[in-house]
């Protein structure tokens, strides 16, 4: 007769429930389709498979992020029977028989891995005393064929003695599992934690398991007995090279500084970081960005370490989580992170780094490796940090530190030769805009957009203005976020950069240049005019109260001095018609006075233009009445000749000598 198997669900909201096997392939996974859908972040969309043949079940892993798991064994394909614990990511299952599941979900299991027929057993022999001790290495009672061979020439007594070894070798399996870790010790006691924010789930001995997996990650933290320090179980990851998991806390109410603290142990090429990640709550698209405050990596532990992290909860946020990254480099095999008792209580105040006058600036980590600015009621960046080139597991953070001086806060970047600054501007300071300038001159972004040569970074404006100011140009790309902006930008091998944000100096020097341009158009010297305003523009394009009239004055003026050009070059026209040398010397003169009166701007080159083609003008025309001149004075030279007017004929000649060098 073909067993019937089921599945029965052993923890989660579904804990007591079975579900039959049906079919010989039995497939399990998160997405719709698979003979047993399960909706749980850690379980991929088509995890694994049950196959029922003539041997029994076989378990075959379909390539899931998490694994599959037969008891604390990560498998690929195996042999299982009745009783054996299925892990499909977070998610526990015992494989049943038919029978077993009719006995229903209060009845006591039997030893992982033991198959038993109750129908078929109707007495035992005794049992020697070697065969009594064969308890596997997990603590399973192993009952051969020969066992149950004799089982079946015996009394209906033997199947109480053959059910009592199996309850008893169970037992001993429950009880060796509790010392097969933390070096064989008990179990310590889960601690109480007074003002503990994330009392639920905080050692992970709920079922319920209120923690996420972070999106994307290439593996997941796992609920799992090896991970423990405290109570039964803990978290761990097994990580691949270049691979990495993120693991969440549920929010809770932030108001005041936090500390967090966790017990975390590191094994092979792997590392761990403990943070708190701060964001606001509700679903406004106005929000900031969540930010995040990291501990200091922890790698290569012999035994479990607590890490703590303190960190003020930054003005405009009120939420705040537990974040728990593990990542292993791209050498080497990978490796584990195991983490329990994670902690989260008040701690203290939450004061900024650094006040410059109503701006905030919050320098996150330990040590520092994230800032925040915020201005009276409204953050205007976030999630400023200077990364290593590149991506994934082997990026590092640099530290940041900071200094207030009188026109703003001074960073510099250490630990890091350069690399990229990244951060996300918020929608508060977008209102106001997003400029560059630099080599390419004073560019206003309101789209994707990628700006090399730029030495200032401008978010806002007037009196909410911000700016990035670099030594050296940079490389900046923006690219849109919802309602927000992010930037990278490539420093090269700068560390340091100026936040500005008092700007009265400059202020003063923007009213010193509206001034003296004023008093130059007054004096009629337009050309200096113009230049003083496009330096107010190049160097102060925030002041806006002098931006519109700088663009005002330099549009009308460059109007009106090409429309005097313009009208120059009418009247050499008609002087060439003409062939009027007088009319072309006084359009020279006249673009030669435009040129003088706009030196220095757009006008000037265009007035000296005119004047140069007048010049070729005049030398050609020149040459032509030059020589007509001196046809008409040799005929009349020849008429005097002619009539023996010596005298005149004489002084001909001398004029003739004089101006055209006796031709």
């Amino acid at each position: 007769m073909t067993k019937s198997y089921s599945l029965r669900f052993e923890n989660g909201e579904r804990r007591g429930e079975t579900v039959p096997i049906a079919g010989e392939r039995f497939t399990v996974g998160r997405k719709p389709g698979n003979s047993l859908q399960i909706v749980e972040g850690s379980v991929s969309g088509k995890h694994a498979e049950l196959v029922m043949d003539a041997k029994g079940m076989l378990l075959r892993d379909l390539g899931s992020t998490n694994g599959t798991r037969v008891g604390d064994d990560r498998i690929i394909e195996m042999r299982v029977r009745p009783g054996a614990v299925l892990s499909f990511g977070n998610v526990r299952l015992t494989l049943l028989t038919g029978d077993a599941a009719e006995l229903g979900a209060g009845a006591a299991p039997a030893a992982p891995g033991v198959a038993l027929d109750v129908t078929t057993v109707t007495s035992v022999p005794p049992v020697r005393a070697d065969e009594a001790s064969r308890v596997g290495a997990a603590g399973e009672l192993e009952v051969s064929a020969e066992m149950l061979a004799r089982a079946r020439k015996g009394s209906k007594l033997g199947l109480l003695v053959m059910l009592a070894l199996l309850l008893v070798g169970g037992g001993t399996w429950w009880t060796l599992k509790d010392r097969m870790f933390a070096g064989g010790e008990p179990a310590r006691p889960v601690p109480e934690v007074r003002g503990n924010l994330l009392a639920e789930g905080f050692s992970f001995e709920d079922e319920s398991f209120p923690w996420t997996s972070g999106e994307g990650a290439p593996a997941s933290f796992l609920v799992d007995p090896r991970g423990r320090f405290s109570g039964s179980q803990g978290l761990v990851v097994d990580l691949g090279a270049s691979e990495w998991a993120i693991s969440e806390s549920q929010d809770v109410r932030a108001t005041r500084g936090l500390r967090v603290a966790a017990e975390l142990r590191v094994t092979g090429a792997a590392s761990a970081l403990l943070g708190i990640q701060f964001s606001k709550s509700g679903t406004s698209a106005t929000n900031p960005g969540p930010v995040t405050a990291w501990s200091e990596p922890l790698a290569d532990t012999v035994a479990f370490e607590t890490v703590e992290l303190v960190a003020p909860v930054p003005a405009g946020y009120d939420r705040a989580r537990v974040i728990l990254r593990a990542s292993a480099s791209q050498d080497g095999d990978g490796g584990s992170v195991y983490a329990d008792d994670v902690r989260l209580v008040e701690a203290g105040t939450s004061a900024p780094t650094e006040t410059v006058d109503e701006y905030k600036f919050y320098a996150l980590g330990a040590p520092p490796r994230v800032g925040v600015l915020f201005k009276v009621d409204r953050v205007l960046f976030s999630g400023l940090e200077l990364r290593s080139e590149g991506a994934g597991a082997g990026r590092r953070l640099a530290t940041l530190v900071t200094e207030a001086v009188p026109n703003g806060i001074q960073c510099k970047a250490t630990g890091l030769p350069g690399g990229v600054l990244v951060l996300r501007v918020e929608p508060a300071a977008l209102d106001k805009g997003l400029a560059t300038t630099g080599e390419g001159g004073y560019s206003k972004h309101g789209v994707d957009f990628d700006d090399t040569g730029v030495t200032d970074v401008l978010v806002g404006g007037g009196g909410d203005l911000v700016r990035f100011r670099f030594d050296e140009p940079v490389t900046v790309k923006g690219r849109k976020d919802g309602a927000a902006f992010r930037l990278q930008i490539e420093l090269g091998s700068l560390t340091e950069w100026l936040v500005q944000l008092k700007f009265r100096e400059e202020h003063a020097e923007a009213v010193t240049l509206a001034a003296r341009a004023d008093d130059a158009e007054r004096r009629g010297r337009l050309g200096e005019c113009m230049l003083t305003w496009r330096t107010l523009l190049s160097e102060f394009p925030y002041e806006d109260q002098y931006v519109g009239r700088a663009i005002e004055v330099r549009t009308r003026l460059i109007r009106q001095g090409l429309d005097e050009v313009r009208g120059v070059a009418g009247d050499v026209e008609r002087a060439r018609f003409f062939s009027l040398v007088d009319l072309f010397r006084q359009c020279r003169d006249s673009a030669e006075g435009i040129a003088r009166r706009y030196a220095g701007s757009e006008v000037e080159q265009g007035a000296k233009d005119v004047a140069a083609e007048i010049d070729q003008d005049l030398l050609l025309l020149e040459a032509e009445l030059d020589q007509y001149e001196l046809g008409r004075l040799r005929s009349i030279l020849a008429v005097l000749e002619a009539d023996g007017a010596t005298e005149l004929a004489q002084a001909v000649q001398t004029y003739m000598g004089e101006h055209f060098g006796g031709r």
